[in-house]
C-alpha cells in the first residue's frame, strides 16, 4: 500500500502472491533492493530452515556480523497473512517480526551490504563472491 511502511508492502506483496498466483501456503523469500548481493542468502536461509531445531518457526532471518538483517530472511506465508493488514500501516519490519518465531542464520556481511552509492559500488566490484552452480 503507497505510503504504508515496509511490513505492509511486504505483507501486500505475500498477499498479491497469493491473489494473483494461487499461493495458499508456503515460503517465501525477502531481499531488498538496494542489496543485490542478497539473494545468495536464500539457500542458506533455507538450509537453516531445514536444520532448525524449532519446527515451529515461522521466518529464518540473516545474520551477518552479530547483525540482524530484518530484510533478508524466508517467511511463512500463512504467518504473515494471519497479521491484519491494518496492524501493519506505518511498521517496520523489526517490529512485524516481533509478532513471529524466528530463527536467525550467519551470512557472510558482504552478501548484505547496501550498494546505495558509486563508491559502494566500486567497492563491491573488488568483492570475490561465490561461483553458483547453473
Amino acid at each position: 500500500p503507497p505510503r504504508s511502511g515496509p511490513a505492509a508492502g511486504f505483507r501486500a506483496g505475500v498477499e498479491a502472491l497469493r491473489e494473483r498466483r494461487g499461493v495458499r501456503s508456503g515460503w517465501v523469500g525477502l531481499v531488498p533492493v538496494d542489496a543485490p548481493f542478497a539473494p545468495l542468502c536464500v539457500p542458506l536461509l533455507v538450509e537453516a530452515l531445514e536444520r532448525s531445531a524449532d519446527a515451529d518457526a515461522d521466518a529464518v532471518i540473516a545474520v551477518a556480523e552479530g547483525e540482524r538483517q530484518n530484510v533478508v530472511g524466508v517467511f511463512d506465508c500463512e504467518k504473515v497473512l494471519a497479521i491484519p493488514a491494518e496492524d501493519l500501516v506505518n511498521t517496520s519490519m523489526k517490529r512485524l517480526l516481533k509478532r513471529m518465531r524466528m530463527t536467525e542464520c550467519e551470512v557472510p556481511v558482504r552478501w548484505v551490504r547496501d550498494i546505495d552509492t558509486h563508491a559502494d559500488l566500486e567497492r563491491a566490484q573488488q568483492w570475490e563472491l561465490p561461483v553458483l552452480p547453473a
